[in-house]
C-alpha cells in the first residue's frame, strides 16, 4: 500500500468519524412505517464504572449459587429459529454476540431471521443497520415469516401488526460513530425497553483506518460494559478476512483487532459451504445436494462452543432450513 493511498484512506476515515460525531439526532421506524425522531444527547453520558465488589459471605448470593448448583442443567436465554442450534446456544441478557462472516454470505439475512422470530415471541428488538434501507429489511423479514402466500394482504397486515410493537429499525444509512451508537444502544434499552439490539455492521461504526483496530477495541469494550449494565443482548455484525478456498473460518479470522473476539461473549460464524461447487452458467450441478450454509458457534462464554451446523438456503423465503425442500413454519402456524 502506497503512503499516499494510506494517507487518503486515513483522511477519509477521520472525516467520516468527525461527521458522525455531529450526528445527535436519528430517526427510528416501526414495522408499520411509523417514524420517531430521537435526540441522542441525553443518552451520551459516560458509562459508569464497574466498581461493585461482592463478597461470598452474603446470604443472597450464597443461596443463589447453591440453588443453581443443585438445579437440573438447562439452557437459558432467548432461542434462535433453529431447534438444533438451541440445544447448544442461547442468547442471554447482558451478553454480546458477534455475527461474523464474509461479505454476501448471509450474515444480515440470518440476523434478521433471528430478530423477526424474537419479535414475534414478544421480545423487543431494534435493528440498527447502517447499510440496508428499512424497506429492504422489512421485505426480508416479511418473506422469512410469511413463508408463502405473499399476495395475501390481510395475512401480511396481521404479520405487520404483530411486529409493530416489538421490532423497530434505525432509519439511517452511512457512518454513525462509536459515541452516537453507544447512545442509541442505551436509548433502546432504557426508552424502548429492548431486549435485543443489532449493530450492522461495525465498519460503519469504525471505518477502516490506521487507528481503526484501537478505536474498534475501545468501542467493543464499551459496548460489552453497556450490554451488561443495561441487561440487554447486543448483536454486532462484523466482517472476516477473505478465506482460503475450501476453508472453514474461525473467530480469529475476524477482520481488525484480534482483541475483538476475546472481548465479546459469543462468536457465531455464517459462511457459504466452503466445499460447495460454484454456480456455472447460472446453473448448479443437479447432483450437488450438499448444504449451502455453515453456521458455527465458535465461542460461547457460558456454554459449549466449536459446534457447526449445516443449513440449506431457500432463496424465495430468505431463510435457512435443516434440509433441502423442508417445509418451513410460517408466523401463523404452530412450530
Amino acid at each position: 500500500m502506497s503512503d499516499s493511498y494510506a494517507s487518503r484512506r486515513e483522511a477519509e476515515a477521520v472525516e467520516a468519524i468527525d461527521k458522525s460525531i455531529a450526528q445527535r439526532v436519528v430517526r427510528l421506524m416501526t414495522s408499520r412505517g411509523e417514524s420517531t425522531v430521537v435526540d441522542l444527547r441525553p443518552h451520551m453520558q459516560n458509562l459508569p464504572p464497574l466498581n461493585r465488589i461482592v463478597s461470598l459471605g452474603g446470604d443472597r448470593l450464597r443461596q443463589q449459587v447453591f440453588d443453581e448448583l443443585n438445579a437440573p442443567e438447562q439452557m437459558r436465554g432467548s432461542r434462535t429459529p433453529w431447534p438444533k442450534v438451541d440445544e447448544v446456544f442461547r442468547m442471554r441478557a447482558g451478553e454480546v454476540t458477534a455475527w461474523i462472516g464474509p461479505n454476501n454470505e448471509g450474515k444480515s439475512t440470518v440476523v434478521l431471521h433471528v430478530m423477526g422470530s424474537l419479535a414475534l415471541a414478544g421480545e423487543r428488538c431494534l435493528v440498527a443497520s447502517l447499510e440496508m434501507p428499512v424497506k429492504d429489511q422489512a421485505l426480508v423479514v416479511s418473506r422469512q415469516q410469511l413463508v408463502r402466500d405473499f399476495g395475501d394482504r390481510a395475512r401480511y397486515d396481521r404479520l405487520m401488526d404483530r411486529l409493530d410493537e416489538t421490532l423497530s429499525f434505525l432509519d439511517f444509512m452511512g457512518t454513525l460513530g462509536p459515541e452516537p451508537m453507544l447512545a442509541l444502544i442505551r436509548y433502546a434499552a432504557r426508552e424502548l425497553r429492548c431486549q435485543h439490539v443489532v449493530v450492522d455492521n461495525l465498519t460503519k461504526v469504525v471505518p477502516p483506518s490506521m487507528r481503526s483496530d484501537e478505536i474498534l477495541a475501545r468501542f467493543i469494550g464499551a459496548a460489552v460494559l453497556l450490554a451488561y449494565e443495561e441487561s440487554i443482548h447486543l448483536h454486532l455484525v462484523g466482517h472476516v478476512r477473505k478465506p482460503k478456498a475450501g476453508e472453514a473460518l474461525s473467530r480469529y479470522d475476524w477482520r481488525g483487532t484480534g482483541a475483538a473476539s476475546d472481548m465479546v461473549d459469543n462468536v457465531l460464524i455464517v459462511q457459504d459451504n466452503p466445499k460447495k461447487k460454484p454456480v456455472v452458467d447460472n446453473q448448479v450441478d443437479a447432483l450437488d445436494d450438499s448444504f449451502d450454509t455453515l453456521l458455527c458457534v465458535d465461542k460461547q462464554r457460558y456454554g459449549p462452543a466449536r459446534r457447526r451446523f449445516r443449513f440449506w438456503f431457500n432463496e424465495e423465503q430468505r431463510r435457512l432450513s435443516s434440509g433441502r425442500g423442508w417445509a418451513l413454519t410460517a408466523f401463523d402456524e404452530e412450530s
